[in-house]
């Protein structure tokens, strides 16, 4: 039996900053845009951030840890 209690590899969050679009003008070319050229999970557009980046942790039994945020 292992100590383990919790593991996590490779953990990747990203959040996008407010609202882009205020109408379904802006919205529609926009989407098509992203239709047309695809999209690279791994770059980051002008209002997105990463809030977790490649985030591993192990916790053992008996440990005690939080998350905040």
């Amino acid at each position: 039996m292992t100590n383990i209690a919790l593991k996590v590899d490779h953990v990747f969050k990203k959040f996008k900053r407010g609202e882009l679009y205020d109408s379904l003008r802006d919205l529609i070319p926009a989407l098509a845009g992203r239709l047309i050229k695809g999209q690279n999970k791994q770059i980051l557009e002008k209002r997105e951030f990463w809030a977790l980046h490649d985030v591993c942790l192990q916790v053992e039994r008996g440990e005690a840890f939080g998350i905040l945020g």
